[in-house]
Formats: C-alpha cells, sequence, structure tokens
C-alpha cells in the first residue's frame, strides 16, 4: 500500500509541476512559451539573438529561461532567427534577426497591435483598426508593399482595414479578412500561393472565391489551411508529404485533405504539419526525420496519422525538426530532434519519436537578475557610470538604440564599475547591456 500510494504522490507532483503553459511557438532552431502567469519563456539555439535573454558565453540554451521580468505578455511569433511578442496593452516587442537585438525592444509607440507573425528575417501584423502591416527582409516581395526593398520599420500594407488573420513562411506570405476571403503575396515557386500558378505576387492577391476560411499557417513552401466548417486544406510542395494529399504531388490551388470536417486547429513545421480535431486528438503528417511526427516512428507520412490516443489536446506547433504541444491541463509535451537546444528545454540531449512532458522545474531565471545592477546618473547628457555587486572578467558592454542598432560597444573590460560618454549620441531611450562568461546584465537609460 505504501508503494502505490508513494507512486499516486510521484505522479501528482509531476502532473502539477508540468502544468504552467499558457501558449507555445517553435521558430527555427528556438521555442518561445507564455506561462499561465503570464511570463514568457525561451530555450533553443541563441545565434542572433532570438531568445531575448541578452548575451550569453553559451552557444545555445538547453533550459527554458525567462526573457525579461515582465507577466503581460498575451501573443508571441518565431522567425527562423528573430522573435515578437505582444502585451496586454498592445504593444509589440521584437528582438533577434530583424532588429539585430538580443532583448527584446519596443516598435515605436503604438498600443494597437493585435497580430503578428514571423518569417525568414520579416514580419506580418495587424493592428485592432484592421490595417496590415510589413517590414524586414523584402527579397522575394513578401512583405507585399510591391517593392523588394528592406523595410526597417513598419509599412502599412494597402489601404484596407478588414485584415483579421496573418501567417509568414520562409517568403511567402498570407493573410485571412474579416469577410472570410483568403490572400497571398511572395515567392510561390511551389505554388503555395494558392493562386493555379508559380507566379510572384508584389502585393496581396486573393484567392479563389470562398469566403469560409477560418485560419492559415505558412509553412517552408506549402501552406495548411482550416476552414469555418472544419475541414483543412493545403497548396504548395509535398515532397516530404508535408501537404498531406495522400500521395506525393505539389498543388497550386487549395486541396482538401481527407473528407472530415471536425478538426479544431492546423499548423505548419518545416516539411511537416499538425492539426488537432474537435475531439481533443492530435494528429501530423510530412516528413519525418529524427521523429518530428511523433507518432514512434521516422517514417514519412502523405496523410495525417494520429499521435498516441490522448484527447486533450489544445495547441500544436512545429519547428525546423521538432514539434511541442499543449494539453487543456497546461502542460507541455514535446518530440523530434533535441540536441538540447530544441525545444525540450530539460538540458539533456536525447531525441524523442513519442510526445514527452516538459516539467516546469526545469525552468530558469536568467543570471543577469541574479546581482545587483546599478546605472547613474539617469537620465544623463554626458558621464554614465556602471556599477556591479561582483566583480566582472572580460566583459563586454553595447549601448543599443530602439531602433536596435548598436550605437556604442566596448569588449574586454573587468572590475566592478564601469564609466562611458554618451554626448555623442541623439537624444531618446537606449538599452545598455554588460555581461562576461557568467552573468548578463541590461537596463535601459534616457539620453538628453
Amino acid at each position: 500500500m505504501k508503494r502505490i500510494l508513494l507512486l499516486v504522490l510521484v505522479l501528482i507532483t509531476f502532473n502539477v509541476n508540468s502544468q504552467c503553459w499558457s501558449k507555445i511557438e517553435a521558430g527555427g532552431g528556438h521555442v518561445l512559451g507564455i506561462k499561465t502567469d503570464g511570463s514568457l519563456w525561451a530555450t533553443g539555439i541563441l545565434g542572433s539573438g532570438q531568445l531575448g535573454i541578452g548575451f550569453v558565453a553559451a552557444a545555445n540554451v538547453a533550459t527554458y529561461t525567462q526573457v525579461g521580468t515582465a507577466n503581460n505578455w498575451v501573443k508571441i511569433t518565431t522567425g527562423d532567427t528573430s522573435s515578437a511578442a505582444i502585451k496586454s496593452d498592445g504593444t509589440l516587442w521584437e528582438w533577434g534577426s530583424v532588429n539585430g537585438s538580443n532583448l527584446p525592444l519596443q516598435r515605436g509607440t503604438a498600443t494597437n497591435w493585435k497580430e503578428i507573425s514571423g518569417g525568414n528575417n520579416y514580419f506580418i501584423a495587424v493592428k485592432t483598426d484592421g490595417t496590415l502591416w510589413a517590414w524586414g527582409l523584402n527579397s522575394a516581395y513578401n512583405l507585399g508593399d510591391g517593392s523588394s526593398s528592406f523595410r526597417t520599420n513598419p509599412v502599412q500594407i494597402g489601404t484596407d482595414t478588414n485584415w483579421n488573420k496573418v501567417s509568414a513562411g520562409q517568403t511567402s506570405s498570407f493573410a485571412i479578412k474579416t469577410d472570410g476571403t483568403l490572400w497571398s503575396w511572395g515567392q510561390n515557386t511551389y505554388g503555395q500561393l494558392g493562386q493555379g500558378n508559380s507566379n510572384i505576387y508584389r502585393t496581396p492577391t486573393k484567392v479563389g472565391t470562398d469566403t469560409n476560411w477560418a485560419t492559415v499557417s505558412a509553412g517552408t513552401g506549402h501552406v495548411a489551411l482550416l476552414k469555418t466548417n472544419g475541414t483543412i486544406w493545403s497548396c504548395g510542395s509535398n515532397y516530404s508529404g508535408e501537404a498531406g494529399n495522400g500521395i506525393q504531388y505539389s498543388s497550386s490551388v487549395p486541396t482538401q485533405i481527407g473528407t472530415e470536417n471536425n478538426w479544431s486547429s492546423i499548423e505548419t513545421g518545416y516539411l511537416h504539419t499538425l492539426a488537432i480535431k474537435t475531439n481533443g486528438t492530435l494528429w501530423s503528417w510530412g516528413f519525418n526525420n529524427q521523429g518530428r511526427l511523433g507518432d514512434g516512428t521516422t517514417t514519412t507520412r502523405f496523410a495525417p496519422v494520429q499521435i498516441g490516443t490522448a484527447t486533450n489536446w489544445t495547441q500544436a506547433t512545429g519547428g525546423q525538426a521538432n514539434s511541442i504541444a499543449l494539453s487543456d491541463s497546461s502542460t507541455m509535451s514535446v518530440w523530434g530532434l533535441n540536441g538540447g537546444t530544441f525545444g525540450n528545454g530539460d538540458g539533456t540531449t536525447s531525441n524523442s519519436l513519442v510526445p514527452v512532458t516538459v516539467s516546469c522545474t526545469t525552468l530558469e531565471i536568467p543570471s543577469f537578475s541574479k546581482q545587483s545592477f546599478k546605472i547613474f546618473p539617469n537620465p544623463s547628457r554626458g558621464n554614465i557610470n556602471i556599477t556591479f555587486e561582483n566583480n566582472l572578467e572580460k566583459a563586454k558592454l553595447k549601448v543599443i538604440s530602439m531602433l536596435g542598432q548598436t550605437v556604442l560597444e566596448q569588449q574586454n573590460f573587468s572590475g566592478n564599475t564601469f564609466n562611458f560618454n554618451v554626448s555623442n549620441l541623439s537624444k531618446g531611450i537606449y538599452v545598455i547591456e554588460v555581461g562576461d562568461e557568467n552573468s548578463v546584465f541590461n537596463a535601459k537609460f534616457v539620453k538628453e
């Protein structure tokens, strides 16, 4: 009897320690998650600063680490090497390769951001007034402004005010309006834009005549779609089964997957797709290297296959070679490529062919919160002083503008005090970041 009670206690404790997630999003090699308390966490490849946790010595982060200290995050998105998130106050924050920052920086002063999606070094977004915006890399006309010019700041796409949802792929973009129509633009090599051809489209162009599109999710060369009647559709590349149409051919127009009408959500990964039915079951199809489908094999699937027998899945997302899903108990499960960097967050390097639960006890607070960091005077017109509780060794300093540009940088200094001159900087708000091999510190200051 004691052994049975002990086992029950262990299972209850493990379950409680796993119930902490409300939203997840997988990128090229990193994952973002919002906890039920509104805090933001990241794990995976550090690379271009896409984790948003500042400078650290290690190349990658194998455990979920908190991004800042705010607890009012409501929406997140991940691109290949960039990330962005919206707070409950409607402000938009961004970090990674697009703005060049490894800490979240606010994008302008607008407080009416509604939806955002990240692609290959670009973002598309919708405001609460129904306007459509885009910025970043634009070499494939994926921003939709008619040009191929890189846009440092958001530019409004057209003048329509009835945009509702957006999805950015590798270099192909999609949006759904409030009237249920589907629109696409950008790269179209595999016919993924659904226009019946492989032509590039420079501005948002309507796809067909249907008015019952509910969800769109863009992958690398394919797109997955959900209609309001519960049917799922796809178009574009299908060389690895990612379109899910049962056979190995691509389609340049939306093609229904199967005949069932009880699907509730759908989302693409790199070369695979995940979907959830109204009965809470989880399904996947496509390329299955490293076990990213989660069916216990590495066999590529050209049609949907059920993952396990659970009936309480609520959200699923696919990364470059892994997958992540949430259940209705706020529990996260991961599978596929891990290597300690791709989303399992427990610090191991083991791949998994089936979903594995991530315990919330593996979460870490970033090291910059572990010791005192003071900056004064603030605001300042000239010199700024920084003091630390402990000595730093071979540290480096960056001053970053609110546009994400590094405007001042110094390396290889040691000690617990440092000062620098900001008299040559323009007036405004800046982020100062200081770190060595063990710690990282960041704070804002105002140049008068």
